[in-house]
């Protein structure tokens, strides 16, 4: 069967030296017509995002497998693709015109799916593929996409959450203390109460001797001196809360870089597809295959018989003379 394989092989090898050629061709003509893409790359590893660094400075630990496959889950959402193909118009940039939502949706998709790459390495690392017309893009795109799993892990650790709070917590205070203020200076105008930290000042002593002569003054005394109380221990909470307003935003300005870059992204300077070499050897190597199975069929429907009878004849021919 394998001589018989070879026999049609050999005959038909102007088919299949045709057919390669064409292939060939064919692959080469539609390299050339596809718009040039460039390639910008970049590779990191995410931190571990149960131990993300609560203060400047800190460390980062590299995440492990869960990590990589929550940042990879993240940069692959329909709301990071929504986000790309906002700020980059990507349906203008690839004319893209169905007028069917679905189909709109499905051409983006897999444009997406053919431009972008985000897969984890061998290395346990996150590796960022982009390719798009024009190097600046490409490198703006991977850029986006660094930049979004940056917020994802800073979101996971609250840092604008903890800085927002701080600061509400201190003007709730600060609302409070103002209120308590307004209040303590209407009972002391209204009442003419003097407290224990008045009578210090030589000037207050003939106000506090009328003051003890006044029921008003004396009903009211309790209230001013818890008042007072109160207003000295929020003027203590202040001071704390104050600082911890200022650790959040320090944190907030300098948090330490989450993600640990193993290659940055470049822009790049060459035109990575389309590789017109290695796709015309790919179409050419379709084209023999699928000519090796032409010819190889078309010899067992006896296609190449009348040739065998003659060659037959011809070897007989020439033995006799």
């Amino acid at each position: 069967m394998a001589y018989e394989h070879i026999r049609y092989l050999l005959r038909g090898r102007g088919i299949i030296i045709s057919i390669t050629l064409l292939f060939s061709l064919a692959g080469f003509i539609y390299s050339i017509l596809q718009k040039k893409e460039y390639l910008s790359e970049s590779e990191f590893i995410p931190p571990n995002l149960q131990k993300l660094p609560m203060q400047a400075g800190a460390a980062v630990i590299p995440g492990a497998a869960e990590d990589i496959a929550q940042v990879i889950a993240y940069l692959s959402s329909e709301q990071i693709r929504g986000k790309l193909v906002h700020l980059f118009r990507l349906v203008e940039r690839y004319d893209i015109q169905e007028k069917s939502p679905r189909a709109k949706a499905k051409k983006i998709e897999a444009l997406i799916d053919r431009n972008i790459s985000i897969s984890r390495t061998k290395a346990q690392t996150i590796r960022i593929k982009v390719y798009d017309l024009s190097p600046d893009t490409a490198y703006l795109m991977n850029q986006f996409l660094l930049q979004e799993a940056e917020n994802f892990c800073r979101d996971i650790a609250k840092y604008q959450d903890y800085y927002e709070k701080s600061v509400a917590s201190l003007d709730s205070l600060r609302a409070e203390m103002s209120a308590l203020e307004n209040k303590l200076s209407d009972f002391r105008f209204t009442y003419k109460v003097f407290t224990l930290s008045d009578a210090q000042e030589a000037p207050t002593q003939t106000a506090i001797q009328l003051m003890l002569r006044n029921p008003d003054a004396l009903r009211q005394y309790d209230k001013v001196v818890s008042m007072e109380t109160r207003l000295r221990r929020f003027q203590e909470l202040y001071t704390r809360l104050y600082e911890r307003v200022e650790v959040a935003r320090v944190l907030l300005t300098t948090y330490p870089t989450l993600l640990i870059m193993v290659n940055p992204p470049y822009k790049p300077d060459f035109a990575e597809r389309p590789r017109i070499l290695r796709n015309t050897a790919i179409a050419g190597a379709i084209g023999l295959a699928f000519s090796v199975l032409v010819v190889i069929y078309l010899g067992m429907l006896g296609f190449f018989e009348e040739d065998f009878e003659e060659a037959e004849e011809r070897e007989l021919i020439a033995e006799k003379a």
